[in-house]
């Protein structure tokens, strides 16, 4: 009877969504030389514009697979396309969306090939090094530029600063990098015998990390220069950092596989718990903040975008035939057909989500998705990563 109430409740969460409004007509975008783009065989009208904050730009990347066979990564600033840099390896920019990084309106791409991996910005070589390594993650603080790499031929990985190696662990795994009240953090864990270490690092300075209030810490996290934990004992999860600490009730049925901490706005942390059921292969994630918490089907590919309310959890269905967008003033949208490459590929501002998506239709553009509305961009192939910032 348990799992029967267990599997009623969950199959009524995932299809309660409501569908997506959006058309899908395209249009053409202009080159910003003066000339247009058209694609001749669509020829269509415009969509609605999202709401786009005043202010501020947004800049788009995308990949570009041409009819004559070229692969080019382009930049667009407000609707104009701005630069294409061709994919190959005499470019070192590949089409990989995961090598893609904009950055305040700059495109930053990683490359490895012959035993080398390099790192460009905006089409220019900035620095190569010896060896195979996958770039995570890059940050720019007083433009510095900070890069995290996992190995791809061993275990650990390696934090670079203009490319030189600061700091760098054979055994550890890299959970988080991000930047604190412009400080350099990351969250790493290793495993011995089968106990875990966390460890938290500000400017490569490390500290091993415990549980101060329950039998097991889960993850940690700086936030506006305070330590924030998320740990473990029966039969709650706890979010604390000094004086404020919040207990959730565990969700019974459910075996814990993984957690981070997401910094909130208020200036206190959300916890993403990953479970798994006892009696099914499904899996959940338990969203908690302070002042709630609620459930979610996990689905695949899932990206978290909490740092303004509503906070938003994007992910494909199981079936991935959605891309399934919910949030915590419980309202859920469900866009069919489309995919998100990167997490990269999704900002807030003021309150609102934008989304760079990829329709699985290849006869139809990418869009920039927000909150209902779309905008199509004249590209035959994927958007892989949108940002905003001020006009340069």
């Amino acid at each position: 009877m348990k799992r029967l109430l267990l599997f009623t409740f969950f199959a009524a969460l995932f299809f309660s969504c409501e569908r997506a409004t959006g058309t899908s007509n395209l249009i053409s975008i202009s080159r910003g030389d003066g000339t247009s783009r058209p694609d001749k065989e669509d020829n269509l009208p415009q969509e609605e514009l999202p709401d786009l904050p005043e202010g501020k730009s947004l800049y788009v990347c995308g990949v570009d697979y041409s009819k004559d066979g070229t692969t080019e990564l382009v930049l667009f600033k407000d609707g104009v396309r701005l630069q294409a840099y061709e994919c190959s390896n005499n470019t070192l920019i590949s089409d990989e969306a995961d090598s893609h990084f904009l950055i305040n309106g700059d495109l930053y791409t990683s490359f490895t090939y012959n035993g080398k991996t390099s790192l460009s910005k905006n089409g220019e070589l900035l620095f190569q090094i010896n060896g195979k390594e996958y770039i995570r993650s890059i940050l720019i603080l007083d433009d510095i530029i900070w890069s995290a790499s996992v190995f791809t031929t061993s275990n650990g990985f390696t934090i670079r600063k203009n490319g030189n190696n600061v700091f760098s662990k054979q055994d550890g795994a890299l959970k988080t990098f991000y930047i604190d009240e412009n400080n350099i953090c990351f969250e790493y864990l290793t495993e011995w015998e089968g106990k875990k270490q966390i460890f938290l690092v500000k400017n490569t300075i490390e500290s091993a990390l415990k549980a101060h209030l329950g039998t097991d810490l889960l993850c940690a996290r700086f936030h506006q220069g305070k330590i924030w934990y998320l740990e473990y004992a029966s039969p709650y999860y706890i979010i604390h950092s000094g004086s404020q600490v919040y207990k959730i009730p565990q969700t019974y049925g459910f075996e814990y596989t993984d957690s981070e901490l997401q910094p909130l706005e208020n200036g206190t942390c959300a916890a993403v718990i990953h479970l798994k059921s006892n009696y099914s292969p499904m899996t959940v994630d338990y969203i908690c903040k302070t002042d709630t918490s609620w459930i979610e089907g996990a689905g695949t590919l899932c990206h978290y975008y909490m740092s303004q309310y509503p906070e938003r959890k994007v992910c494909l269905n199981k079936d991935r035939t959605s891309l399934v967008i919910t949030g915590s003033d419980k309202h859920s949208i469900s866009i069919e057909n489309a995919y998100i490459a990167t997490e990269r590929c999704g900002t807030q501002e003021n309150g609102k989500l934008f989304l760079g998506l990829t329709l699985k239709d290849e006869n139809q553009h990418p869009i920039i998705w927000s909150e209902g509305n779309s905008t199509p961009y004249n590209i035959k192939g994927t958007i892989t990563g949108i940002c905003f910032t001020p006009p340069k």
